[in-house]
């Protein structure tokens, strides 16, 4: 399955992941499944030496088989308790990747005054998910998908009254 994967896959260097890549990253490590694989597979050996992602918000350097996974995590909204900005440096050190997570502070004061005087929040629902997000540096859509979205939709709860008890379920569960 493996080897299928990749040859239907076209990775160009830098992309964005879509929807034809979940199928590929399901497997690497945030996946339950992924424990139960045999590292010593033929197939895993076909993975690339480095594979660098992100997109999840949560930074991570892990080594599968013999391949270096790379997650740079975010510079704007990480959601791993770590309100710090975060990128991935790669050094290349005696014929090998030398990864490291890079974390960075920044003018957090500065950063809500924007998202308060904008006029973002007031765009939708997301942007303020994505502002708690941010604000807190805890995932919010996850929990909003599964628990409350069906609720505002089927009028059991108004989306104030949704994302105060959202914020509130995710931080007292971290």
């Amino acid at each position: 399955m493996v080897r299928r994967m990749r040859s239907e896959l076209k990775f160009t260097p830098f992309q964005h992941c879509t929807g034809r890549n979940h199928t590929y990253l399901n497997i690497l490590p945030h996946s339950a499944r992924f424990s139960d694989l045999d590292v010593d597979a033929p197939a895993l050996q076909l993975f690339p030496a480095l594979f660098c992602t992100a997109h999840t918000h949560v930074p991570y350097i892990r080594k599968i088989a013999n391949t270096l996974i790379v997650n740079s995590g975010s510079v704007c909204a990480p959601c791993n308790g770590d309100t710090r900005l975060s990128h991935a440096r790669l050094t290349w050190i005696r014929a090998q990747w030398s990864p490291e997570t890079v974390r960075l502070s920044y003018d957090r004061q500065e950063t809500g005054r924007h998202y308060t005087t904008s006029g973002y929040l007031e765009s939708g629902i997301d942007a303020r998910l994505v502002y708690h997000e941010w604000r807190t540096a805890r995932r919010m859509f996850p929990t909003w998908h599964r628990e409350f979205k069906h609720k505002v939709q089927d009028g059991a709860l108004d989306e104030e009254t949704a994302v105060d008890l959202l914020v509130r379920q995710v931080l007292s569960s971290q």
